[in-house]
């Protein structure tokens, strides 16, 4: 059995739904907040995982359990030999803080005798960011050594990789076309929306039907779905994705089998043009309502409410018998939360978090992801027919 620790997001059941749903493994615990442990069967591809999911910022492998002294096994995995100066640092994942200096000073001393010239990479939050891990090289080097404390269990991993930030912020603000009114959803969230809807399979038609400026298609096209679909009532957000979609395939992977369509399609009129039960996914993220202050909130949801309706009238119809949506659905905030009440017709909501981890989600079972300050919170809705 391999064993691995996900570090995990802001949006902690975002991430976990997304890891379940992609990865599908045999055995997975919540260790804490921060921390889902998961083991497979069969050797873990790390590095290929990492790219093609939205909600980790590191990858773990499992080194030593319930292990006595930490130096004495740390002290196993360290060189014997190094050309340059070998930085190595600490995470630690658990109640409370760790103090890392004594051991590492020791650790410092061991590889001096080796007569390796070494660093301890510290930084001012208690456990090395992606960032951080990256720019000093530590996973190549094998040297970020993640501590993880659970009810007196003790274990000692390895970063085996961590999310590309840079690769994410050039897609998120690098893209040539940005359209703040039609959204602009981030490629993160994308990618965890479409893993959770594809649930590890690539071999699927896939539609994105409220495109905006392509962020999902592009998100569907580096993860490598067989085929994908987007539509959108403005013109506007057509030219805008096929200009994003060329700038992607441009600077990004994709696979050569892909097929992607962009065309202006009205959302009240997607069965006709698509045709019923020709879609097996449907990934996406709506007009959320007007940002601006002083607006009418009962009136925006009224209106959306209404445009949902529509659409989840039309997905019935080009979604396959047992397709799968993943929706978002905004949540109105002025003095308290506003949710959308919606006819579900043919769906029913699936709950992504098991019983089991006792996570928290709204009362119809959905994830909501959203930072403190804003106006608009988004709902993950998933949808089964």
């Amino acid at each position: 059995m391999y064993s691995y620790f996900f570090i995990l997001g802001n949006n902690f059941a975002l991430s976990i739904a997304e890891i379940l749903n992609k990865f599908q493994p045999e055995k997975y615990s919540l260790i804490n907040k921060e921390v889902l442990r998961v083991d497979f069967k069969k050797e873990f591809k790390v590095q290929k995982a990492i790219e093609k999911i939205g909600g980790t910022i590191k990858i773990v492998e499992l080194l030593e359990k319930d292990y006595s002294d930490l130096l004495e096994a740390v002290e196993k995995y360290l060189p014997e030999n190094f050309e340059g100066k070998y930085k190595f640092g600490f995470s630690f994942y658990g109640e409370g803080r760790k103090n890392f200096k004594g051991t590492a000073m020791a650790i410092k001393k061991e590889l001096k005798s080796r007569k390796i010239s070494s660093r301890w990479i510290i930084s001012r939050e208690i456990n090395l960011s992606s960032v951080v891990v990256s720019k000093n090289k530590l996973v190549e080097n094998e040297a970020d050594f993640v501590v993880i404390e659970e009810k007196g269990k003790k274990y000692l991993g390895v970063t085996r990789a961590v999310q590309d930030f840079e690769k994410l912020s050039w897609r998120d603000y690098g893209r040539p076309m940005r359209d703040s009114y039609s959204g602009m959803i981030p490629p993160k969230l994308a990618q965890i929306m479409l893993n959770i809807g594809l649930q590890g399979k690539t071999d699927r038609i896939l539609l994105d039907p409220f495109c905006g400026s392509g962020t999902i298609l592009m998100e569907a096209g580096l993860i490598g779905v067989r085929e994908i679909i987007g539509t959108d009532f403005s013109e506007k957000a057509i030219k805008d994705s096929q200009i994003n979609l060329r700038w992607a395939k441009n600077n990004f992977q994709f696979k050569e089998k892909n097929n992607i369509e962009v065309e202006k399609v009205d959302v009240r009129k997607l069965s006709s043009h698509l045709g019923k039960k020709s879609i097996d996914v449907i990934v996406t993220e709506p007009f959320l309502g007007p940002q601006r202050k002083g607006e009418d909130l009962e009136k925006v949801k009224k209106s959306l409410e209404e445009l949902y309706n529509q659409a989840l009238i039309q997905f019935q119809k080009v979604l396959k018998n047992n397709g799968r949506v993943v929706m978002i659905w905004p949540v109105l905030r002025k003095t308290k939360k506003s949710f959308l009440n919606l006819e579900l017709g043919e769906f029913k909501i699936v709950n992504q978090i098991p019983a089991d981890l006792k996570l928290e989600k709204t009362k119809r079972g959905t994830i909501i992801y959203g930072r403190k300050n804003q106006r608009v919170w988004r709902e993950v809705v998933v949808l089964e027919k």
